[in-house]
């Protein structure tokens, strides 16, 4: 296996979101403009290294940002 796949749910009652940005502690991020509430998926390719990473949603919204981030122990690599 040369990739993992994590997948994390964002779970705030926030309302007049305009996006959802996460960044995976390896340089990649993911946005989303709808269903926040809904699980999103990375997959680390085995070049990120084994980890760990911190893994952060920033939620954007008209009153400014919250960030949330919390280390994901994700081991990328070959697994025999």
């Amino acid at each position: 296996i040369s990739s993992r796949t994590v997948s994390v749910t964002y779970t705030a009652a926030v309302a007049g979101l305009d996006s959802v940005v996460w960044t995976w502690g390896n340089g990649q991020r993911t946005k989303v403009t709808s269903n926040y509430a809904a699980a999103v998926s990375y997959t680390y390719p085995a070049a990120s290294g084994p980890g760990p990473f911190t893994v952060c949603a920033t939620a954007y919204s008209a009153c400014g940002q919250n960030v949330a981030c919390q280390q994901a122990l994700v081991s990328v690599g070959s697994v025999e």
